[in-house]
């Protein structure tokens, strides 16, 4: 299943489902995004990425963003 799939299908917190919101709605700047901005951005703090991340099968942000732009760049 593709990674945008996961994140559409999977049941977050209502914390949790505002970071993917906007990991989907800001695809093409989240390059240059840190988990703090990412936060402050979703006004959530960024342990709930990483439960997000944890929760996508990855290990923080990170490797959730460079499989998330990687996935993008692919299609």
């Amino acid at each position: 299943m593709l990674l945008q799939e996961r994140m559409t299908q999977t049941k977050f917190s209502a914390n949790e489902q505002l970071i993917v919101d906007s990991m989907l709605e800001r695809r093409g700047q989240l390059k240059s995004y840190s988990a703090p901005q990412v936060a402050q951005a979703t006004y959530t703090s960024p342990s709930v990425i990483v439960q997000v991340a944890k929760e996508l099968s990855f290990q923080g942000w990170r490797e959730l963003k460079a499989s998330f732009l990687a996935k993008i760049e692919y299609l």
